[in-house]
């Protein structure tokens, strides 16, 4: 015998206990949110319950389930009794079970009820699960079956690479996944002979998110080579990944794939200028990219000759974040002779970078022609009042300089 609990308000007998026997249909917690009205109700005042109709409470159940959020350390039992449940839930389309060891006790469960189909899912939330790497295989086996799945959270699980290369070995089958989050595991590459044996086609993602793994050079030239299945991708997230200059190189190659990029990520990754100047390279021949992260690297400049060479087209870049590197004066002249490929510049962060009033007014010389920018940080670089001076003489359209 399986039961819902649950207290609801009425107006004439006050706060009730809501029991319901579903027996074997669903099992479901509390932290569901529904509403009760219309319900044909037996009310037994004495023992404060309230009995209904087990059908309507189902498809009641189906009506108000769109959004189901339950974050609790499940047991097994009790959390193959809920994906029992959800084969019934066929219109939920927001489901969240973040933070519920699910890891350990039911990845199984929740791989058959995703096979059974919940045909109307498009958020489906697991992060924080202690998923590992054998358990990621058992539930990537049930995506193909959510087939309008939007966004997927596999983040913060300990998930390895083969486990994210099972992931990647059958999402490209759901068309409408547009976000994977793959953020905060260990997943230091991917399988590339696998994914390009088995996957058929582009996947349809257009945000991806692999910040906060442990990539590297290596995990670099995998993800380079598998970024042709990537062609639709709009968001690119890689920071805190202990890259290095190889491994930028790598994407430095593997972006000249993803001709549809609006956003980079690297920050915090080890970056020097050899790595610095290839990722440059490789989105000179993108024109969609508005917004390329290098903060928090290791570069120091820029080979402004190797870059003129790749360039084709940077015109759409927007913002650049060179901010927490050590670019100083040496790397001001690199840059000054890199800024006339970005003619759309309207952000620009230098911040912590060692540079002092002669490299400001060489910089600013250098971005006379950005006639778009509009914001330039410098704070945190023993600017003084004759540098600053000078930025505003030669930028005409500044609207603020901080």
């Amino acid at each position: 015998m399986i039961y819902l609990h649950r207290t609801i308000q009425t107006s004439q007998y006050g706060n009730i206990n809501v029991a319901h026997n579903l027996i074997e249909l669903v099992y479901v917690l509390p932290f569901i949110e529904h509403k009760l009205n219309n319900y044909p109700v037996d009310v037994d005042l004495q023992a404060k319950t309230v009995t209904l109709d087990k059908l309507t409470f189902i498809m009641e159940l189906g009506k108000a389930g769109e959004r189901i959020s339950i974050r609790k350390n499940w047991d097994k039992t009790e959390f193959e009794y809920f994906c029992q449940g959800l084969s019934i839930l066929r219109t939920v389309r927001h489901l969240d079970l973040s933070k519920g060891n699910i890891g350990e006790v039911g990845a199984d469960s929740l791989s058959k009820a995703m096979a059974q189909r919940l045909p109307e899912l498009e958020y489906l939330y697991l992060s924080h699960n202690n998923i590992g790497e054998d358990t990621a295989q058992t539930i990537a086996r049930g995506f193909p079956n959510l087939t309008n799945l939007m966004y997927l959270d596999l983040s913060h699980n300990n998930i390895h690479n083969f486990g994210a290369t099972s992931v990647l070995g059958v999402i490209w089958k759901l068309n409408n996944l547009r976000n994977l989050d793959l953020s905060h595991n260990n997943i230091q590459g991917f399988d590339a002979q696998i994914v390009n044996e088995g996957v058929e086609n582009v996947y349809a993602l257009e945000d991806l998110n692999l910040s906060t793994n442990g990539i590297g050079n290596e995990g670099a030239e995998s993800l380079s080579i598998i970024m042709k299945f990537f062609s639709l991708l709009k968001n690119l997230f890689l920071s805190h990944n202990n890259i290095g200059d190889d491994g930028a190189c790598s994407i430095g190659r593997g972006v000249t794939k993803l001709t549809k990029l609006i956003y980079l990520d690297l920050s915090n990754n080890k970056i020097q200028d050899v790595g610095a100047t290839n990722v440059v390279r490789g989105i000179g021949k993108l024109n969609s990219l508005r917004n390329l992260d290098l903060s928090h690297n290791s570069i120091q400049g820029f080979d402004a000759e190797l870059v003129s060479e790749g360039i084709v087209n940077v015109d759409a870049l927007e913002c650049l974040d060179l901010s927490n590197n050590n670019i100083g004066s040496e790397g001001v002249k690199s840059l000054s002779k890199v800024m006339k490929w970005f003619p759309q510049l309207k952000y620009l962060s230098l911040r912590h970078n060692n540079i002092g009033d002669d490299c400001a007014k060489r910089l600013s010389r250098g971005m006379v022609k950005l006639n778009k920018l509009k914001h330039i940080v410098l704070s945190h670089n023993n600017i003084g009042d004759i540098g600053a001076e000078e930025v505003i003489r030669q930028i005409g359209n500044l609207e603020l300089l901080s």
